[in-house]
């Protein structure tokens, strides 16, 4: 039997975590379906109302598959699960579903995938498979909310790393950083990489419906593009003074951002100087012949027919697990250009 913990996808926005996720459910199921031999049960806890991706739905409705939820606190559960190491979640999950623990322990094959780094003790006969996308909270603490330092410091990191049967890293930068935080655990990280299948979802957009997002954007037609959250290992404020002085190399006088603020995770980032207050799509900013247009938050199918449509694609982050816009451009056959970082933390 399989439980898929899916407490990461509760009223998210669209981030690389919530890609990965999404791409591993749709292995999971695609294995399933050929298979049709494992029970699945993906489970979430919330005790007031929360969203789902629809796509969770969907796989809700296949045969053998169940969506639970529980209804606890979380602020509590999490304190019980980090603290006390109890409950045990697959245990917690039967008890939820009206079945009985003794019942899973006499299957000895229970695993629990465990998509992001959160509390999660897990009975000993159960199989804990945890994904780690980047040690951020622990390479850059400074660069997160306050409220996020002191989940870091509940969640307990590096002991979570431990516990875990198996390790998958995101990309071989990834398991580079785990070990340099928790060494001696390489033979239990396995690379898997989040975008496998990326090419397959990619939806394919017409050239009006690339026109029809210049409009709806009023952009013009040559410019620069960025996507990403708005949070300080971004270096969007050092991506903007590269590019009004001159110093990206492919010529162009527009660079339009996409992407939002998350100040309830990360620290804020001061764009007020360029007429971006953090609440979304804001008019046009002009220095000069310059112009940088920031959009806000923007659909699977805009940001596919502004990759299609623009010059090159802008990066200067610091840091990345796997960095899921780079492969993004790649498909679009979008040029890439890189600005360095202010810090560099690994070559890689």
């Amino acid at each position: 039997m399989i439980i898929v913990d899916i407490r990461a996808l509760m009223d998210v926005k669209p981030c690389g975590v919530e890609r990965y996720i999404r791409d591993f459910l749709y292995e999971l199921f695609e294995v399933r379906c050929r298979h049709k031999s494992e029970r699945i049960i993906l489970w979430y806890n919330a005790w007031g109302k929360v969203t789902l991706p629809e796509y969770v739905a969907k796989y809700a409705a296949l045969r053998g598959v169940e969506l639970i939820r529980t209804r606890v606190p979380n602020k509590l559960l999490n304190l019980c699960l980090s603290l006390l190491r109890w409950p045990k979640l697959d245990v917690f999950v039967a008890t939820a579903k009206q079945s009985s623990p003794s019942g899973i322990v006499s299957i000895k094959q229970v695993t629990f995938y465990l998509p992001d780094l959160r509390p999660a003790p897990v009975s000993h006969f159960a199989i804990k498979i945890l994904t780690v996308h980047d040690m951020s909270p622990l390479r850059f603490p400074q660069y997160f909310s306050c409220k996020s330092r002191l989940w870091f410091k509940l969640l307990r990191i590096v002991k979570e790393i431990r516990e875990a049967d198996e390790i998958w890293a995101v990309s071989p930068f990834t398991k580079k950083e785990i070990l340099s935080f928790v060494p001696g655990i390489a033979r239990k990280i396995v690379v898997r990489p989040s975008v496998k299948y990326l090419k397959m979802q990619m939806p394919r957009v017409s050239r009006a419906q690339c026109i029809a997002v210049l409009k709806k954007f009023a952009l013009p037609k040559k410019f620069l593009f960025t996507i990403s959250t708005i949070e300080p290992r971004k270096e969007i404020p050092r991506m903007i003074e590269t590019f009004l002085s001159g110093g990206v190399k492919v010529a162009c006088d527009d660079l339009v951002i996409a992407g939002e603020e998350n100040t309830r995770i990360f620290k804020k980032v001061d764009l007020k100087k360029y007429g971006y207050s953090g609440n979304g799509r804001v008019p046009p900013w002009r220095d000069g012949k310059k112009t940088i247009y920031f959009l806000g938050r923007i659909s699977e199918d805009e940001k596919w027919c502004l990759s299609q449509s623009a010059r090159a694609f802008l990066w200067a982050s610091q840091y990345e697990g796997y960095g899921i816009p780079l492969d993004e451009a790649k498909l679009c056959k979008l040029p890439v250009s890189r600005i360095s970082p202010s810090v560099v933390v690994h070559k890689d």
